[in-house]
């Protein structure tokens, strides 16, 4: 079966109207499926599907014990990558995971939960980081999303150099990505 995610977001870009399957809204019982729509269901036809501009609307990073990453998006998004900078020990890239969709493209909650190593200088992609909670000060980072044609839709920066994003920090995974990072928003 095809993923309803990605031909309802295929719609909105070219701006069809659309009303969902009755089998998408019940499951037999004669009651509407809560796993499809985590959100308030709508009542009779679906709500309209969310036809603007792909954008963050919240960022978080926040140290306990471990990292955990978050970012909310108005409208749904394909891929997203955090990536994290210290002036000194380099750079990581992690990707953020969708959590939870709201109902026809309208949001997204996307989030990262990472380990902290106890090997100085090492990290392993989307699990562990080099950086513990004592680092947070000198950390940077920057949030980059894509839209349903893995093009780049918003950017996100903060931290201790935001506005170094896309110039002196522009390096990930070894490769310069000014032309993306350089348009990143300072929150």
């Amino acid at each position: 079966m095809p993923n309803l995610r990605v031909i309802v977001a295929s719609l909105a870009l070219v701006g069809c109207e659309f009303y969902a399957h009755p089998d998408l809204l019940d499951t037999g019982s004669g009651s509407p499926d809560t796993t499809i729509f985590p959100d308030e269901l709508p009542t009779g036809p679906l709500g309209e599907p969310y036809l603007g501009p792909l954008v963050i609307t919240y960022l978080e990073a926040d140290c306990s014990n471990g990292w955990s990453l978050e970012a909310r998006t108005a409208g749904w998004t394909t891929r997203a990558t955090v990536d994290i900078w210290e002036e000194t020990s380099g750079h990581e890239a992690h990707t953020l995971a969708t959590l939870e969709s709201g109902p026809w493209g309208h949001w997204d909650r996307l989030v990262r939960t990472l380990r902290i190593t106890t090997n100085p200088g090492s990290w392993e992609r989307d699990v562990v980081t080099q950086w513990s909670c004592e680092d947070t000060r000198d950390l940077t980072f920057a949030v980059r999303i894509y839209d349903a044609t893995d093009t780049l839709a918003d950017c996100g920066a903060w931290g201790d150099k935001p506005d170094q994003v896309g110039s002196t920090l522009q390096q990930v995974d070894g490769v310069a990505r000014s032309e993306e990072l350089s348009g990143c928003t300072t929150w």
